[in-house]
């Protein structure tokens, strides 16, 4: 048990610390939740206006219920599994929109992932060019310290440092 947990939690661990994957995964979820909503609201619109009513017969509607050939549905059949037929419309829809909206969320955050990239990269140069001639420095006023010096090689260490 403990060896199938293993990969997932290492994704899961790994997901912790991929900032730009877990905004993209909760655009996405944002997009899909909007959709759902939209999809909610035209569902039981279409469903209160195209389901038939229970006062009206089939005998007095001013349409007429041709019997189905090869397997079809008339229109009446039609839309009494009207439910099933926006239900399922409505589920392929959103596994649409959950492919879009997860491709365009990582669209959107593409620009800001390179930005951060590079300045993680430029902060990185930066302390890298820092740290270098401050080692020198230290080093030097180490070795300066050891031991009482000439005049002359403090100044030559306090030209040194200057330049650095």
């Amino acid at each position: 048990m403990n060896n199938i947990s293993k990969p997932f939690v290492a994704w899961v661990t790994a997901l912790k610390h991929d900032k730009f994957r877990i905004a993209t995964l909760k655009l996405t979820f944002f997009y899909v939740l909007g959709t759902a909503a939209i999809l909610l609201v035209s569902s039981v619109a279409v469903l209160v206006v195209f389901t038939p009513s229970k006062a009206i017969s089939t005998e007095q509607s001013l349409v007429k219920i041709v019997e189905p050939e090869h397997g079809d549905w008339s229109l009446y059949e039609a839309r009494e599994h009207l439910a099933v037929v926006i239900a399922v419309v409505d589920i392929v829809v959103l596994l649409v929109v959950s492919v879009l909206a997860y491709y365009l969320a990582r669209r959107t955050l593409l620009p800001i992932k390179t930005m951060h990239e590079e300045q993680q990269r430029f902060m990185s140069d930066v302390a890298h060019e820092l740290r270098t001639p401050l080692s020198v420095m230290q080093a030097g006023a180490d070795t300066m310290l050891r031991k009482n010096r000439p005049a002359e090689v403090y100044e030559e260490f306090i030209t040194d440092v200057q330049e650095e």
